[in-house]
Parts: C-alpha cells; structure tokens; sequence
C-alpha cells in the first residue's frame, strides 16, 4: 500500500471530548494484531466447522438500557503513594499515570523505553517509573506503542523500534493523544479542540481529510481502518478490514448503518464495538472466537447486539485480539471472547464464551476503568488500585516476575 507523510487539522470539536475524564483515557487504548496463544485441541469452533452455535440464553437476554443512563465518571479518590488515575493498554503492555501525574509502565520490555542513564532494561513484570517525561495529563497505547501528553503540551512517543520517548515536532499544544496500532498513526485534540494527526499511514489519512467539517466524539483506530462518531448521530469508518461495518473498502468515509447516537468507541484486531448515549453496546467484525458477545460464533458485517443481561448499561469497552471486556453503570465488568486460554476472561476453566460473562472481582471500590490487552485484562479502581489477570508470560499483570502459567484471578498490581 502507498504510503506518505502527513500531518492534518481536522475541525473544531466545539468542546467535544472536553468532558471525557482523565480516569478513562484506557478508552484510548488500541490493540494491534499479536497472535493469541492457540486454543486447546478439543475446543469447538463454530466458525471453522461452517456451523453456528447459540448460547441457550442470550437471545433472550440483549441489553435493555431504557432505563436512566448515567455515564458520568467516578472519581478517584487517592490514599497512597501508589494511586493510579488512568490507565492505558498496549498488545503486552500497561501503562498507568500516577496521582502526582508520573507515569510507570510494565509488560513487553520491547515496548517500554530504554533508561534515560543507559543502564539495564527493566525487569519484566516490574512497573518502571518514567521521570523524565514530566506531569503528564494524558496517555494512549496500542500495540508496542505509546504516547503521552504533558503539562506543557508537548507529546512525547516511544514504540519498539523507537525505544527513546521522542517528543513531537510541528504540533500544537496538545490536551488528549490517541494511538492507532499500525506504529505509524497518531493524533491530538489540541487546546482550540481541533484534531491534529500525522503519521504515513495513507488510507487513514485521506479518511481524516474526508470528515473534515465535522464535529468528532471519538475518534479510533484499527490496522488500516478509522472509525469516527460524529456529533450528528452518524458513525463512519474507511480503509480496509472486517472492522468498516460496511462492505466498501477505501479511503472514502461511509456511514455505518444500523447504529446512531455512538460515543464510545473500541477497536481490536479485528473487530469493533461502540456504546450508545443510552448505554447500549454493539460489536462488528469478526466473530470467529465469540468476540462480538452475541451469543454466536460467527462474523457480523453490521453491529449486532451485545447480549448483555437484561437492564445491563456499558460505559466503557476495551477490545484486543480476540476478547472484548465492558465496565458497566452497576461497576460490574464483563468479559467475552476466545476459550479463556490464559485466563484473560477472568474464568477459572478454558472454554468458548461467546456471550459476557461477568468477572468476579474481590472484594472492593467501584470499577472506573478497564483495560485489555491480547491475553490479559486490568481494571482501575476509585481507590487508585490495579486488578490484573491473564497471561503473565511478558509480565503483564504487573507483579515483579513472569511466568508461563495461567493467572485467571484477578490480582493487584504492585508498585514499587
């Protein structure tokens, strides 16, 4: 695919995004195409053998989010030094913002910047403080990379072939960041709220240029494909993958029909989710692995119910490679997707889950955000506390080691 640099000004957002909080920029995390471990032998999958199979209680159980909605945020409310206020989830790694607006970073040594004194990398499993990046006020992540947002501004970016955090030239004053998974897109929402991008990813580009003119609530990315919600109730994707929700592939925005009124969006691999301003949640793409949440194994070209329990409203919704996780209004988090290999669904057993299944949290403060990454998921209390569990084999879970086994307990991350 051709490939150029460029860097656009998308129009003002008239304060759109403004009242996202801080606490849930994990919303900005992207996850790129890292292969998940291969499901045990004897697990069925639907897709493969041609057929469909139905979970016995989610056609009856589709969300019903016609009750109040209330997605306001939930504070953090910090007790320690250790207190974390935002969290954000590459394909293997975590990154988290600190009450006094440092940043710790653990998972994929690849992905975490080399020390600033050249000394040895960071010990896998070990969340490593990053000093030199100043207070910073926002943070996204996808695949290997991440970037920041100071005080000042300035954005800063590493990745695993730019281990250094390099700051941006030629860019405004930036409030918010997000990272696209190809390495290659990223993008701010400067202080006039207006969208800033740049990068060399071609197709995306174009897109971006296309929807100039129109107010965004969430902007987000795939491998090759962009989603944007529109202010006027209109969702509309370009570039290529089972991600467009529509079957004209190219650098054309088109509406995505058969859902209105998106504000927040999620993109994995190779599928997508959006939640509506009256909490109900949709998944598109593939389906193979039961990452829609429908109740079946198999791909939807158009968004397809999520089938929740009935009166169940989602506020946030983290997508990887082949599970989706969503924080709820009651603070419950569901996950589904994929035989629970290594545990990234919170389940004990190893077996398909094709419709969400609530996670057994321990005992605690209200969920304020989730996170996933390929194999492993984490949610951020009002309390400042991390709960990881998953796949631990890059230190994913944040816990001074890593190992090879299954982790489907939650846990809490320990800071140093």
């Amino acid at each position: 695919m051709t490939r150029s640099r460029f860097i656009l000004l998308v129009s003002p957002l008239a304060g759109l995004l403004a009242t996202l909080p801080f606490a849930g920029c994990s919303n900005e995390s992207f996850v790129g195409p890292i292969e998940a471990p291969a499901p045990d032998a004897d697990a069925a999958d639907a897709s493969d053998a041609g057929e469909v199979t139905e979970s016995p209680d989610a056609a009856s159980d589709v969300v019903d989010a016609t009750a109040p909605f209330d997605a306001a945020p939930i504070p953090v409310q910090c007790g320690g030094p250790s207190c974390v206020i935002a969290l954000a989830a590459g394909a293997e790694h975590y990154c988290a913002t600190m009450h006094d607006h440092s940043v710790r970073c653990w998972g994929d040594t690849n992905a975490l910047p080399l020390p600033a004194d050249g000394g040895a990398e960071a010990e896998p499993g070990k969340p490593v403080p990053l000093l030199e990046l100043g207070s910073v006020v926002d943070l996204a992540a996808a695949n290997t990379g991440t970037c920041v947002v100071s005080a000042s501004g300035a954005v800063s970016c590493w990745s695993d072939w730019q281990r250094t955090p390099t700051t941006v030239p030629d860019i405004p004053a930036a409030r918010r960041v997000f990272v696209g998974p190809d390495g290659i897109t990223r993008c701010i929402l400067d202080a006039s709220s207006e969208l800033v991008c740049w990068g060399e990813s071609w197709s995306l580009g174009q897109g971006l240029r296309q929807v100039q003119g129109a107010k965004p609530l969430a902007v987000r990315f795939g491998q090759e494909v962009g989603l944007v919600a529109l202010a006027d109730g209109r969702l509309v994707s370009w570039g290529y993958g089972p991600q467009l929700a529509h079957q004209y592939g190219g650098d054309e925005p088109r509406q995505v029909f058969g859902l209105i009124d998106a504000e927040v969006l999620a993109v994995g691999s190779g599928h997508a989710c959006a939640r509506t301003g009256t909490g109900e949640l949709s998944c598109w793409g593939r389906g193979g692995r039961g990452q829609l949440g429908s109740g079946l194994w198999r791909d939807e070209v158009t968004p397809t119910p999520v089938a929740l329990p009935a009166s169940i409203a989602v506020v946030d919704v983290a997508t990887a490679d082949q599970h989706t996780c969503a924080r709820t209004t009651t603070s419950d988090v569901y996950c589904w997707g994929g035989v629970n290999a290594r545990g990234e669904l919170g389940l004990v057993a190893k077996q398909g889950v094709y419709a969400p299944t609530r996670v057994m949290l321990p005992a605690g403060p209200p969920v304020v955000a989730v996170a996933v990454g390929n194999t492993s998921s984490c949610v951020l209390r009002s309390d400042g506390s991390v709960l990881c569990w998953g796949d631990n084999t890059r230190g994913q879970l944040g816990r001074g080691s890593r190992d090879e086994r299954r982790h489907p307990e939650p846990q809490v991350v320990v800071f140093p």
